[in-house]
Formats: C-alpha cells, sequence, structure tokens
C-alpha cells in the first residue's frame, strides 16, 4: 500500500507543494519547455529523504529475487555473485537502523528515544542477529564449494525470515517517519546526522550505484529510482552531490537518467577529472563525466 502512495506523497505529503501546472509542471517531470533548463530547487517536489530507508528493502528484493532467477536455473556462479552483493548492500542497509559506535546511532536508536523503546520492543534489533547468523551459514555454504541443492536450502532458510523482517520493519517504522514528520521532526537533519553515514562509512559507491541498478530494474511501475536518487539529492551538499551524481547516472540506464536528471541537477563544477594517459598515442581519460549537472 505504502508503494502505491508514494507518487502521492511525493507530490502532497510531508509539506510538499502542489504539483505546478503549465510549463513548471512539465520541467518538474523532467520535460522543460523550450528554452529552459532544469527547474529550480522551488519548483521541485520536495524529496521523500526516508525514501532512502523504504526503498533500501526493495533493493534487498530485487537482488533476492535476481538471487533466486539464478537458482531456479542452476548457475550457481550466478547466484554466489548475485548474493555476495546482497548480502553487502543488505549490512550497510542494516548497519542504517542498527547504527555504529563511532559513526552514528541508527534509526532503531531514534526510534527507541522518541517511542519509548520501540524497536526493542518490537524486536528489531533482535530480528538482525538471526539474519547475519543465517547469512554466515549461506556464505559458509558458498565458500565451501557447496551443492547447488545444499545453496538452496541455505538460502530459502534466509529468505524465510527476511522477506517477514522486511515487512515487519515497514509496518513499524514507516508509520513512525510519518509522525515524526508531523511533530515538527527535522528528517533530514536525522538522516544526514543519524543514519546515513553508517552507509557512508562503508562502500558508499557501491551502495548508491547498486540501489539504482536495482531499482530500475525491478520498478514494477513505480518510480522507485527516481524518489531513491531525489532523496539522496535532498540530503547532499553542494561538495557531495558532486561526487555522488556520477555514481547514479553510471547505476541508471541512459533513458532514465535523462528522464530524472533535472529533477536532481544542481549548477555545480564538473568533479575534477584525472589526467588523460597515452593508449596507442591517443589521448584517453580513465574515466569520464558528462555536462549533466548543469542541466
Amino acid at each position: 500500500l505504502y508503494t502505491e502512495m508514494l507518487p502521492l506523497f511525493e507530490r502532497k505529503a510531508v509539506g510538499a507543494q502542489e504539483e505546478p501546472s503549465g510549463p513548471t509542471a512539465a520541467k518538474a517531470q523532467g520535460t522543460p519547455s523550450a528554452g529552459s533548463g532544469a527547474p529550480s530547487d522551488s519548483e521541485k517536489p520536495r524529496p521523500l529523504i526516508f525514501a532512502l530507508m523504504r526503498n533500501g528493502h526493495e533493493v534487498i528484493r530485487g537482488l533476492a529475487r535476481d538471487c533466486g532467477e539464478c537458482l531456479a536455473n542452476g548457475d550457481l556462479e550466478g547466484f554466489k555473485s548475485t548474493y555476495e552483493k546482497m548480502s553487502k548492500w543488505e549490512g550497510m542497509h542494516a548497519n542504517m537502523e542498527d547504527g555504529m559506535d563511532g559513526v552514528a546511532k541508527g534509526f532503531f536508536a531514534i526510534l527507541n528515544e522518541k517511542f519509548d523503546g520501540l524497536a526493542d520492543k518490537e524486536g528489531l534489533t533482535s530480528a538482525h542477529t538471526e539474519l547475519h547468523e543465517l547469512n554466515d551459514k549461506l556464505m559458509v555454504c558458498l565458500n565451501n564449494n557447496g551443492e547447488l541443492a545444499d545453496v538452496k536450502v541455505a538460502f530459502e532458510a534466509l529468505q524465510a525470515h527476511n522477506e517477514p523482517h522486511l515487512k515487519h520493519e515497514e509496518k513499524i517504522m514507516m508509520p513512525k517517519v510519518m509522525e515524526l514528520k508531523k511533530s515538527g521532526e527535522n528528517l533530514k537533519e536525522r538522516m544526514c546526522k543519524d543514519i546515513l553515514p553508517c552507509a557512508r562509512a562503508g562502500d558508499f559507491e557501491f551502495w548508491v550505484t547498486t540501489a539504482m541498478q536495482v531499482l530500475e530494474k525491478h520498478a514494477e511501475g513505480q518510480p522507485r529510482a527516481r524518489v531513491f536518487a531525489h532523496a539522496l539529492w535532498g540530503c547532499a551538499t553542494d561538495s557531495e552531490w558532486a561526487e555522488w551524481q556520477p555514481w547514479i547516472e553510471a547505476g541508471l540506464s541512459k533513458d532514465l537518467y535523462t528522464q530524472i536528471a533535472p529533477l536532481i541537477a544542481r549548477n555545480l563544477p564538473l568533479p575534477t577529472q584525472p589526467e588523460p594517459v597515452l593508449v596507442d598515442g591517443i589521448a584517453v581519460r580513465t574515466s569520464s563525466y558528462t555536462s549533466a549537472v548543469t542541466y
């Protein structure tokens, strides 16, 4: 139900303005009118900051589907590669919830502080302990070159816990996010100070790019990748966005990135480009950037 309501929330909830009509609306949808550039920040819909958490669940679900397809096709090597990605991404997401000593307190600590120990009472933290154990068993099976049948059993055992765990979190956490907003809590500040640093402490480029790839592939008719990218845009400083935006572009198809680029554009200088290197006497760059940040 929350997924179905996301487009409505993005336009009207958490203090967003009504969607403008005419040329301004066209710009906000990623189709600027003739002679115009990107919409100004004031013309854009307000980002759903906590989509980084909720749509993070869709990243996990999408990767789990990909893992299941590999097993169904008897592709053990494909499963191993995909599951390693799933395990790494879900581990970073779990850190955002559990918190990390010396980095940030995490989402569960906020729920405990604001709602009388809610995360502990609902078993949110303890559920992660069981997930970690099931993940460890599966990784041992893979690292010991387990047979396909054994890997299937281990993965099915993990998923039997994982999906109910995700649904339980959504049932508890998302209504509380709305309560926090209504109470005047600064959700952006909470995300930037108490939650997102736990992802940034790890392989943040992987976290961003993988989210874009999976949310586009498993959109299921929803603007999941756009909403996630917009939430990141809402959290970033200008200097951070100059670094993060190329990762978003790298994770998306050209068509989808072109559609959402005006929504997440800032008039920033390009990141510093590396010195070109010579390949067969031809100067090439070791990596590339586009001028998308100036839409």
